[in-house]
């Protein structure tokens, strides 16, 4: 069906937006490459993936649903789109839904949705069109930038917010503040490698394109991190990994670049750039350059590169093994340094993270920091060289130490040699004042730490985790209160030392140039050794009145107030104080007093707070035990693991301490910001010689030498593009009225900050880049906002850029975005013979120098790592290199074919998709239900198709494989259940596996391929003749429970098997071509339900409601063409059919007058197949029939299958014969045969009138009797007739009525049952036998058969057959095996009860029925395979394989499908069934089959359900009850064949009942009351079936024959049969018959020349020939079917109408 969903908007309706989107996590649960290709089971940064590898029809298809608005790209997108897709890059929004106007937005789509795209849009086309098609409200397909433009265009003035949603709470106690500080580590990284990429991109414009690495690599690393899963701390444990491993890789080649880079711009003054560098760099891969021993002659040259727009003085600290070193500038003067000792820590995590990472242990220890000041020009480097001092130079200041344990207790301790000084106090060591000479800031001060206990989540279940903060009490860190310290005294800056417990550690330093204390920390591991988590803080408190108010920067931009337990725009209630406080930190922290403000920066994103007035704290490591149940399924628990020893992580940081006068705190915050986002980048090499530096540039700046950028002003993009044009980002970083002098407009001399290039062009763009400025505005929405005289407040900006002057004017707060074009390059470089090796850090040199776990030395070199995370995959990185994405579209070659004398591997693309397993047929089809299992076959269809489309030598195959290894020629089944959901990946990824090596050689093959391939090869093979019964997959785990599991299920669809044989029969008598109703969805449904997780039981619960639901369905439709058919041949003689029979038939009511109802005589179920017993009790009926054909013992177990539809015969209920026949109604019965033989059976349905009669078509009375309905059967009728029908029925029938039926084959006769005043019908009345005599027995049956039972016990104890004189001992008994909970071994067998199993014992059931006799069987007995040939089972034994018996009763259960059989000298005891079971021979001279299971475990084979099946009645709930038959016999030796075969065909086709009412005294007012379908006196031989009749839709008729006997089954009829078919379709012309395969698919001639003849070992080489029915004479059509074959046949008749005549 084609669905309109053109619709647009309607004015006047409500217009509901419908949004297709997904959100693709780059990285959570799963890594970014996991989730893209779908393994373990983003477009973002997948697009660009993605994109790469589609061919340019493709890239051009995408570009087109682009520019017509089909397809959007919003948010942090921009980081990943190719190039030519960048100007489709939405920037005017992100989400927003404001249900204000008559448009509303419904997104449709969550997380990693549109997997399936084609189901989810032919929903919402439905969903557009059947909504539209009512008209109450519009709906359409929409993005969210045609609903802005929809809320636009009402002209409503809207509230405006300017703050922000933090912090955000999904509960009462459940805050996602948490997350502002998981994962430290990973957050200083990328801080750390976000600055490193401004700087390299910078050096790689001034550079220009030189050859080899690039910064990109670290560009897609760090979009990726900023995906809200990364950075932000709540990804998996390996997802963090994955990320810096990403990062580190990024890093690596950027590393490359950057030294590419400085090299070029130290050699060679060139105008046009160096080319390449003639110096060949190298990696310092074995130890560190700064810690060269410098006693040898070595120097080291240090380049020191400012990334900033301004000058900057700063001190630069590295690790040296010398204390003897003097340090000189690049013109050969000395520059004053200092020499400290490294403290233990540091040595030690030092030494124990290289080798936990590196793999070796350091071959030397650095004993000192080397500090010197270096001066650096704006976007410049300056050179340093470090030397030994040789004692002839003045060596670096060594620094004096001082410990507080030789103060005195009242002394204070003054740190600080310039403007700034901290005092300690001696007794405790804590900071107590802060002051600054300068400024005349005095201010008490003291800094401790401490740790909140996370919440475990007992109680409320909400714990806290990396989502949530949830703290329960804080507790000190030091509760003695004592730190003793040590302080290091220099001429360039004081170091305070700190040990607060074992595991922190903090450094503090006072430099004389500066007016601020750097404080780095140590920090853990964390110790959880008493099991509570803990998230740790360090708190600054100081005596200011910061009345609950402090400040907190959104995203390193603008400062938002804070007010502690308030919000602005809602009434805030309290839940948790401290979590319900906290704030993303990402650049820094401050509150203020009217005299004083306290501001605090940082080195990375955490979280902080000001919990108490007057003090700030900040959170600074987390280690938590319990998950926070926000959908990470994850403790947040980072360990590190060295020599399979595991410790939590330890991360190093810095953060920043400043107080200054109210109002003057800015300038420090905003400029020193910038200076750790951008710390210095270094690089080293070494030099020989006494030249100071070998370099002809050793000072630069890309800046005009007079020119710097102004203060407030901050360059944030310098970078070149592919076509060499410079992107330019600039903002200016004061807020309006933040500064008294820096709030103001800035202006930026782009001539003078480019003096190396002359620029032709400015052209300004959006934020993004993505178009031009002046276009954007004219697109730009400005929205009228509530009080505000419905106009947007409009911000400050700086006005157009004068092309001839060249400046750019920035307002406070304002970023803009340039692309300039210059003209040519002015670049001044040299080069010095190449003699230096200039080297920049990587990440395992310089980093190893100082504390490996954290990014404290960020000013020292850009390598140092912020933590141990980012180590662990070192050793990868190489290898995770080589997998880089590719940069266009690779072509493989996948036409590779058998090559001869290889190893030939067929790979063989193949999906299995369950048709019901864990979710429905529907569920699979569709992918709903992923929760279950991630399934979609629709998907795989629909990515199946294009990917073969997409190359011919690609091949496909649904199928279940098997592989065999004997010649050159193996299969590889590249497949699993329900892959190729992405089919496109899993063919891209053979390709690859095909193209690449060519040791052996690998294709696309299909298993006919692969089979043609064996067979070539002219193998003589092992012939296997048996099955692989019983399965087990572990030595305790046979696959022997399914064989009976879903008892009621198996027997449903038995029932609804030979029912649709039946009911296409009639379809074809009748005329499969008159309209209406048909048998095809029965077909479908039964076909769906020999899937084998189906009929084998195997299923979750609604999986097998599912298929019930399906086969009632089927049935119903099958009823009415049944009853149609009927109908039909009993008005009509006609040759042509009878067109639309007058009688109208309708479904079974109680209250019709007229109508058909067809059933099955005994035990049916329809729709509703799970039911219970109000009590658990087991009852037998036992029949002896006496019709002379029938000498057989049945068996019933009273349980119940339910329908909806008449009749239920099995629980008594059936409204057409519950009529009250003394009111002068009449009952007619149909009964249809569908076997080719005549037959005589035993009729029984239920009446409510004593005095009844039966006659058959002609009038005669038909010997009848009638039989009480016992009470069980009627509790269990009136029970389930309110729970199915919903109502109680109003009459309850007393009697069964039984009568024997004689019905032609392929045939039907008609029977009247009526009142009569007269007894008729016998009434059977009861004979109560009271037990107890040892000598008494009792004698059951007056026929040939007789069963005799023990007086003492009511049992079974002997079979007799005065025809064949069989006199047999038999016991008949219920035991039940105790179900395995997986814990140990133990079988218990007793006596039972059935329906419902009980469990209150905790203990499932199986349930079995045994056979006993005194027959010899020798272990040996015989079992069905799939209803055709028996198979011999020995017990204990397999003829392929030596047996070791672990599970003496499991391990030798076989599936009954047919029956089971033993024997010995004289006899055979035969057992058949009326539906699958399990059954076996445990004990010689008795068979067991079992009859229903009730299980309370799962057995771990996928299913993930308990087999507890139930029934739930008005809410309450109890175990399936099951009904069922099986068969006994007991034969003379060689004689139960014909039984077992006749029988079988019985059980399997019962008669079908159909029923009708009729008025007057009429016998039948049927034109055709008896009939057959085949010839007059003509009947298929005995040991023939008919299997299948069917007309096809173009008129012709499908045949199948079936010989039922094997090879001396039966000494009589195991012989060749013959079957007429001119007496089969009698009255029909036959025009042609060919013969088909088995499956009708093609001619048995074409077949059998494909057919591969086999070498068998063994047997002259050659396959064994069956003997096989002779071809079909066209004149005679006559078939002849040898034993055990079937054959098929397409019959062309020459009219398709009805035949219809009265039979004689």
């Amino acid at each position: 069906m084609v669905y309109n969903s053109s619709q647009g908007i309607v004015p006047g309706k409500l217009n509901v937006h419908l949004v297709p989107h997904t959100h693709d996590d780059v990285g959570w649960m799963k890594t970014v490459d996991q989730y893209y290709v779908g393994s373990n089971n983003s477009i973002q940064a997948f697009f660009q993936r993605w994109w790469r590898d589609q061919s340019e029809a493709v890239q051009s298809t995408v570009k087109q649903l682009v520019n017509s608005g089909q397809l959007e790209f919003m948010n942090k997108w921009r980081n990943f789109l190719p190039s030519s897709l960048i100007s489709s890059y939405s920037d005017r929004l992100g989400w927003a839904n404001i249900t204000r106007t008559n448009h509303i937005m419904w997104t449709m789509g969550t997380d990693f949705k549109y997997q399936y795209a084609q189901t989810w849009f032919r929903n919402m086309d439905k969903l557009i069109h059947y909504v539209n098609q009512d008209g109450r409200v519009n709906v359409f397909y929409s993005t969210p930038t045609l609903y802005t433009d929809a809320k636009y265009e009402a002209d409503e003035s809207w509230p405006l917010k300017i703050n922000d949603f933090f912090p955000y709470a999904i509960r009462p106690n459940a805050y996602f503040t948490g997350y502002f500080t998981s994962r430290p580590a990973l957050k200083g990284y990328v801080r750390m490698l976000s600055g490193y990429y401004l700087a390299a991109r910078q050096l790689e414009f001034f550079s220009r394109s030189i050859a080899g690495r690039s910064t990109d690599t670290l560009a897609d690393a760090l979009a990726i991190a900023q995906h809200h899963d990364a950075v932000s701390g709540t990804e998996r444990q390996h997802v963090a990994d994955d990320y810096a491993k990403r990062l580190s890789i990024g890093y690596k080649e950027a590393e490359e670049s950057v030294a590419a880079s400085l090299a070029c711009m130290v050699e060679s003054a060139s105008t046009v750039g160096c080319g390449n560098p003639r110096t060949k760099f190298q990696q310092a891969k074995k130890f560190p350059h700064s810690e060269l021993d410098l006693t040898l002659g070595k120097k080291l040259v240090i380049v020191v590169y400012n990334a900033l727009g301004w000058k900057r003085v700063d001190v630069v600290r590295l690790p040296v093994v010398s204390e003897n070193v003097t340090v000189h500038d690049s013109s050969g003067k000395e520059i004053e340094s200092q020499i400290l000792p490294v403290a233990n820590v540091s040595i030690a995590i030092r030494n124990y993270y290289a080798r936990a990472y590196l793999g070796v242990s350091p071959r030397a220890t650095p004993k000192y920091w080397l500090a010197f000041t270096a001066s650096v020009p704006p976007l410049g480097f300056s050179t340093y060289v470090v030397s030994n001092s040789n004692g002839t130079d003045a060596a670096a200041t060594l620094v004096r130490q001082l410990t507080s344990m030789s103060t005195n207790e009242n002394e204070t301790i003054e740190v600080g040699t310039g403007n700034l000084k901290l005092f300690y106090s001696g007794n405790e060591g804590k900071l107590t004042q802060f002051v600054n000479n300068r400024s005349l800031v005095n201010a008490s001060v003291e800094q401790s730490f401490r740790y909140y206990s996370g919440k475990d989540g007992s109680g409320d279940s909400q714990a806290s985790g990396a989502y949530i903060f949830r703290p329960n009490v804080t507790y000190p860190v030091n509760s003695e209160g004592q730190t003793p310290l040590t302080v290091f005294r220099g001429p360039l800056f004081d170091e305070v030392h700190q040990r607060f417990d074992s595991w922190i550690y903090q450094i503090t330093r006072v430099y004389k140039e500066k007016e601020h204390a750097e404080l780095e920390f140590t920090v853990g591991p964390i110790p959880i050794d008493d099991g509570i988590g803990k998230e740790i803080l360090t708190q600054i408190t100081t005596t200011m009145k910061s009345n609950k108010t402090f400040y907190t920067d959104s995203n390193g931009r603008d400062f938002l107030e804070r007010i502690r337990d308030y919000r602005a725009d809602w009434d805030l209630e309290v839940n948790e104080p401290v979590a319900g406080n906290y704030y993303p930190i990402n650049l820094g922290v401050y509150m203020k007093d009217d005299i004083t403000e306290m501001s605090i920066l940082v080195d990375r994103s955490v979280g902080g707070s000001s919990i108490v007035d007057g003090q700030l704290e900040l959170m600074l490591h987390r280690r938590l035990l319990h998950d926070d149940s926000g959908g990470l399924v994850f403790q947040l628990n980072e360990t590190v693991c060295v020599l399979n020893a595991c410790m939590g992580l330890t991360i190093q940081g810095k953060y920043y301490l400043r107080i200054d006068p109210l109002g003057e705190g800015a300038k420090w915050r905003r400029s020193f910001g910038q200076e750790i986002y951008s710390p210095f980048l270094l690089a080293f090499t070494e030099q020989d010689g006494s030249k100071w530096t070998d370099f002809e540039v050793s000072t630069f700046s890309g800046v005009d030498p007079l020119y710097s950028l102004p203060d407030n002003v901050a360059i944030i993009t310098l970078q070149e593009l592919e076509d060499g044009d410079a992107l330019l980002r600039l903002a200016h970083l004061y807020e309006v009225g933040e500064d008294a002098d820096l709030s103001n407009i800035a202006s930026v001399e782009l001539e003078k900050l480019f003096s190396i290039r002359k620029i032709s062009k400015v052209s300004e763009m959006s934020l993004s880049a993505n178009q031009e400025r002046e276009a954007m505005e004219k697109k730009r929405l400005v929205w009228k906002v509530e009080g505000s005289h419905d106009e947007r407040p409009t911000s400050p900006r700086g006005g157009p850029v004068d092309p001839l002057k060249l400046v750019v004017e920035l307002a406070p707060m304002e970023i803009r975005t340039f692309v300039l074009a210059p003209s040519y390059y002015q670049h001044s470089v040299a080069s010095t013979g190449g003699r230096q090796c200039l080297v920049f850090m990587s990440p395992d040199s310089c980093r190893l120098v100082t504390a490996l776990v954290a990014a404290s030395s960020t000013q020292v070199y850009w390598t140092t790592t912020t933590s141990m995370a980012f180590f662990r995959l070192c050793l990868l990185i190489l290898a995770a290199l080589a997998l880089r994405a590719e940069s266009k579209y690779v072509l493989y070659n996948t036409s590779q074919s058998v090559v001869h004398g290889k190893l030939n591997v067929h790979l063989v693309p193949h999906t299995h998709d369950d048709v019901g397993w864990k979710k429905t047929i529907d569920q699979y089809y569709v992918g709903s239900n992923n929760f279950i299992q991630e399934a979609c076959v629709q998907n795989i269809l629909d990515s199946l198709i294009p990917a073969l489309l997409a190359d011919k030598n690609r091949k496909f195959i649904y199928v279940e494989q098997a592989n065999i290894t004997r010649t050159n020629h193996i299969m590889w089944t590249m497949g699993k259940d329900f892959g190729y959901q992405y089919a496109q990946t899993w063919f891209r990824n053979m390709d690859k596996l095909i193209h690449y090596d060519g040791r052996v050689n690998a294709l696309y093959s299909t298993p006919s391929f692969y089979t043609d391939a064996k067979f070539a090869a002219k193998e003589s093979w092992p012939l296997k003749t048996n099955d692989f019964f019983p399965y087990a997959d572990n030595a305790n785990a046979y696959w022997t429970g399914y064989f009976t599991s879903r008892s009621a299920l198996k027997r449903y669809v038995r029932l609804l098997s030979g029912y649709y044989l039946a009911a296409r029969q009639l379809e074809f008598f009748r005329g499969r071509g008159i309209a209406g109703p048909s048998t095809d969805t029965l077909a479908d449904a039964l076909a769906v339900a020999q899937h084998h997780d189906a009929v084998s039981g195997t299923e979750q619960q609604h999986v097998a409601d599912d298929y019930v639901e399906r086969l009632s369905t089927g049935y119903k439709e099958a009823e009415e063409i049944v009853a149609a058919s009927l109908a039909c041949m009993l008005q009509s003689k006609s040759k042509s059919g009878c067109g639309s029979p007058m009688i109208k038939i309708q479904q079974a009511n109680k209250n019709q007058k007229m109508g058909l109802y067809p059933t099955l005589a005994g035990c049916f179920a329809f729709s509703l197949i799970l039911v219970s017993l109000t009590t658990f009790r087991l009852i037998i009926e036992t029949r002896i029939y006496l019709i002379s054909s029938l000498s057989r013992m049945e068996l019933s177990l009273v349980a119940v299958y339910m329908t909806s539809i008449c009749p239920l015969l099995n629980i008594s209920y059936c409204p057409p014969t519950e009529v009250d026949l003394s009111l002068g109604k009449k009952l007619v019965v149909v009964v249809y045969n569908s076997l080719g033989w005549k037959r005589v059976d035993v009729i029984k349905i239920p009446v409510i009138n004593e005095n009844v009669t039966v006659r058959d078509s002609s009038g005669k009375e038909i010997k009848s009797q009638l039989l009480p309905v016992i009470n069980a059967s009627i509790a269990i009728r009136n029970y389930y007739a309110v729970a199915y029908e919903g109502k109680s029925s109003h009459v309850t029938p007393k009697y069964w009525l039984a009568f024997t039926a004689s019905v032609l084959p392929l045939g039907f006769s008609t029977y009247v049952v009526s009142w009569t005043k007269r007894a008729a019908a016998t009434l059977v009345t009861p004979t109560s036998y009271k037990f107890g005599s040892k000598n008494h027995s009792m004698e059951i049956g007056s026929g040939n058969l007789k069963l005799v039972y023990s007086g003492n016990e009511g049992k079974l104890a002997q079979y007799i057959n005065r025809k064949s004189s069989i006199k047999a001992s038999v016991e008949q008994s219920y035991s039940y095996y105790a179900g395995h909970d997986g814990s140990e071994n133990s079988e218990i067998g007793g006596t039972f009860q059935v329906g419902p199993i009980p469990i209150d014992d905790g203990v499932g059931k199986e349930i079995i029925t045994q056979i006993k006799t005194t027959m010899k069987s020798n272990r040996t007995f015989y079992t069905d395979s799939n209803g055709r040939d028996f198979l011999e089972r020995i017990r204990d034994y397999r003829a392929d394989w030596d047996l070791e018996v672990n599970q003496p009763v499991a391990g030798n259960y076989y599936p009954v499908n047919l029956g089971i059989y033993m024997k010995d000298n004289s006899t055979e005891l035969s057992i058949l069934v009326d539906r699958s079971v399990g059954g076996s021979s445990i004990v010689d001279g008795q068979l067991e089959l079992m009859l229903h299971r009730r299980l309370l475990q799962d057995d771990n084979r996928g299913v993930e359900e308990a087999l507890n099946e139930t029934v739930c009645v008005l809410d309450e709930c109890s175990g399936l009850t099951i009904q069922g038959k099986y068969y006994v016999r007991i034969d003379p030796l060689g004689e139960g064949a014909k039984w077992r075969r006749s029988f079988g065909q019985e059980i399997y086709s019962p008669f079908l009942l159909a029923f009708t009412e009729q008025d007057g005294d009429e016998q039948i007012n049927f034109q055709v009351p008896s009939f057959s379908g085949m010839e007059p006196f003509y009947k298929l031989p005995d040991n023939i079936a008919l299997i299948t009749i069917q007309e096809l839709k173009d008129g012709k008729v499908l045949l199948r024959l079936a010989h039922l006997y094997e090879v001396a089954e039966d000494k009589d009829l195991s012989s060749m049969a013959s079957v007429e078919l001119k007496k089969l379709f009698h009255k029909r012309k036959i025009n042609k018959v060919t013969e088909m395969s088995l499956s009708a698919n093609q001619e048995r001639e074409h077949m059998e020349k494909k057919r591969l003849v086999w070498g068998v070992e063994g047997s002259n080489d050659e396959e064994p020939n069956r003997l096989r029915g002779g071809p079909v004479d066209s004149i005679t059509l006559v078939v002849e079917l040898a034993p055990m074959e079937i054959r098929t046949f397409i019959v062309d008749l020459s009219s398709s109408g009805t035949v219809i005549a009265a039979s004689d």
